[in-house]
């Protein structure tokens, strides 16, 4: 029979003696904790070395390797001196093997689990391989070490404080390890308000030196959880505790199974008594078949709240005096434009509102919004340097992540500047997403709607396809181009249009791989085309430039107009009462929503860039969904069925005045039939 000791710093009220049997052989363990007293665990190993075979220690610091320096931990050190007659092992072989390799595989499952997500460990220097296998998948890493080794309430934020960190513990190691002790190893250590950490890691023997108040509402990320520790965490409030202590077949109900005792177990078995190496280790591994078992056991806790944050910015300069404070100043705009529009310009990102109340229909999860605002038309923001706007927008998405937003949504300009949100992605600590794919998808939406309401396309149909004729002007920008996609697969004759002729022939290359049975044409300028086309959609971004002659339209056309600012100026749709001119779709958020500051829509309205980011929160996709000027249809897809699957809607079609009723739809198909009678064709 073989027989395991397992020593423990931590509690005793476990202790226990049991005997197993696993592949043929039998074993006995006996278990013994020390209650955080070191003396004690000292005199436990003087008396029980050489009783058994293998001696298994628990909750000791390991030798830390940073570079060249070599960090040890003193009465980590001193306890294993003293075993001198039985085999020792501690976990951390088996460990550092197998844990890097189980969160791969579970991340392989589970993609955006860890994504961005914000991450603290306990240790950053315990567990050293754990913290470069989730640096790779989010960067948003923080660390209280500080607090075990110095009883300071200071988290380390990022690997490369960690790094210097270790180092500075280290300065004068030259070669010899250095020791680094725990403070103080009779306290419980309280995190609550240090961190606004999403994940925390540690391990269980210790997690039992901390309270446990700032877990409530949180993910724990543990090696092994025993049934009466799972219960103190469900009373603590945590949300979700992952542990990846493997299954090991023949010990699956085995509640003392740890890195420590397993690791024991196979050393016992070997047939030399030479410690164990990594090499055996991935060897028993692949003999038993040990498979990543992460298990994500919930509680009963509603979950944390989830945050984002939405950049915008004035499209013009009445757009400046939206905010209460300045409202009064509304009349020196005309007097004063070009000095007040230079200055505001100079003005740093600054917080202006916030939207709550926004919560899944199904699945009743909650989110916050947090909207900022640079104060930059895009008269001034297209005047300046790309480099000093992403400068700008990343110390924004820097606010954003410090009041605890999980992700940032780039409004109107800020996510056409330059290379349309990919620097501004690198350089910022939370996802980026420029909600183009939501704003793709609404239009479709909101064109769909317009023009069934209206009446003039065509009643039949040819198998999904509509015998009508589209028109998008703006078709090689990120919106433009997916739209006109899309539109391929359900009308019989497209339009594409830009001032680019190189880019629009490779979209009708493209265009035509997709849709073959679609007729596609190519122009640069618009105004021929409008006199047949039933649905004109214009995405431009081209700010004071006419795009499109108004009264080339064919009378009953529905213009759907995506830019911001609009390319159809309204004393323009004014001359056409025939044409039914409506803004792109605009989005109802599921929910109570209310929301502190005037963006220029419905209370309850948002921009369907903005939806996108809330909806991604509601989901719990924390990443940078949409970026470039590029947009793919299985995103565009994506993201509808995401705002159809948590409740949202399109809001009700909107035009230059407001909200367009069915009665003025109305009025515009008389006028539409009117003008018909006489209408010149092409």
């Amino acid at each position: 029979m073989k027989h395991i000791v397992s020593i423990s710093f931590t509690s005793s009220a476990q202790n226990m003696d049991t005997r197993f049997n696993f592949l043929g052989e039998e074993f006995r363990l006996s278990h013994f904790g020390a209650d955080f007293d070191i003396q004690v665990m000292q005199s436990l190993v003087e008396k029980l070395d050489g009783t058994a075979d293998v001696i298994a220690l628990q909750g000791l610091h390991p030798t830390i390797r940073i570079g060249r320096k070599t960090i040890t931990h003193t009465e980590s050190d001193r306890v294993r001196s003293l075993v001198k007659h039985s085999l020792l092992v501690t976990g951390d072989i088996l460990r550092n093997v197998y844990v890097p390799w189980a969160v791969r595989s579970f991340s392989r499952k589970e993609p955006n689990f860890f994504k961005h997500k914000r991450i603290a460990f306990y240790s950053g220097l315990l567990d050293l391989p754990l913290v470069d296998t989730l640096s790779q998948f989010s960067e948003r890493l923080s660390f209280l070490d500080p607090c075990l080794h110095l009883g300071l309430r200071k988290e380390l934020k990022g690997l490369e404080s960690l790094m210097r960190y270790g180092k500075w513990v280290a300065p004068f190691a030259s070669g010899k390890p250095l020791s680094v002790r725990i403070k103080d190893t009779s306290r419980k250590y309280r995190f609550k308000g240090l961190t606004q950490a999403d994940i925390f890691v540690t391990r269980s023997t210790l997690l039992e030196r901390f309270t446990l108040d700032h877990l409530s509402g949180k993910t724990l990320l543990i090696d092994t959880v025993t049934p009466q520790l799972l219960r103190q965490l469900e009373e603590a409030g945590v949300v979700n505790v992952l542990h990846f202590m493997p299954e090991v077949k023949g010990l699956e109900d085995a509640s003392y199974l740890n890195f420590a005792t397993l690791e024991a177990i196979f050393q016992a078995l070997k047939k030399d008594w030479e410690p164990l190496t990594e090499d055996e280790i991935l060897g028993w591994i692949e003999q038993l078949d040990l498979q990543p078992s992460f298990k994500i056991l919930s509680t009963n806790s509603p979950r944390k709240e989830r945050k984002f944050a939405f950049i915008i910015h004035p499209l013009s300069m009445q757009d400046l005096f939206r905010h209460p404070a300045v409202r009064p100043l509304t009349p020196l705009v005309k007097r004063m434009e070009p000095a007040l529009e230079w200055a505001a310009s100079q003005v740093p990102g600054i917080a202006y509102g916030k939207i709550t109340g926004v919560k899944s229909m199904l699945t009743g999860e909650e989110t916050e919004g947090l909207i900022y605002c640079i104060l930059d038309t895009p008269k001034m923001m297209l005047a300046k340097r790309p480099e000093v706007t992403y400068e700008r927008l990343i110390k924004v998405c820097e606010m954003a992540a410090a009041a605890g937003a999980d992700i940032i949504g780039l409004g109107a300009y800020t996510k056409i500047v330059g290379d349309a949100g990919i620097t501004v992605a690198k350089g910022s600590p939370i996802p980026v997403t420029t909600g183009n794919s939501l704003s793709a998808a609404a239009t479709l939406w909101a064109a769909r709607e317009a023009s069934q309401k209206l009446g003039f396309v065509a009643a039949y149909k040819s198998g999904n396809v509509v015998h009508a004729k589209a028109m998008v002007i703006g078709a090689t920008g990120s919106i433009g181009a997916v739209c006109a996609k899309m539109l391929a697969n359900v009308v019989d004759e497209l339009v594409i249009c830009s001032r680019t002729a190189g880019k629009l022939l490779e979209l009708k290359a493209e265009i035509l791989e997709i849709a073959p049975h679609c007729k596609v044409s190519v122009v640069t300028n618009p105004n021929k085309d409008a006199e047949t086309s039933d649905l004109i959609v214009t995405s431009t971004s081209s700010h004071d430039k006419k795009v499109l002659d108004i009264m080339s339209v064919k009378p009953g056309c529905v213009i759907c107009d995506v830019s911001r600012p609009l390319d159809i100026r309204e004393e323009d749709a004014l001359k056409r009462p025939d044409v039914l001119v409506i803004e792109s779709g605009e989005i109802q958020l599921p929910g109570d929503v209310q929301m502190s500051c005037d963006m220029g829509t419905p209370d309850t309205v948002v921009y369907a860039c903005l939806a996108e980011t809330a909806l991604l929160a509601l989901e719990g996709r924390f990443e940078s969904f949409t970026l470039s000027r590029h947009i793919s249809y299985e995103r565009v897809r994506e993201i509808y069925d995401i705002a159809k699957k948590h409740g949202a809607r399109l809001a009700a079609i909107r035009g230059h005045s407001g909200l367009i009723t069915d009665s003025e739809i109305e009025l515009c198909r008389e006028h539409a039939l009117e003008a018909l009678k006489t209408w010149r064709k092409a």
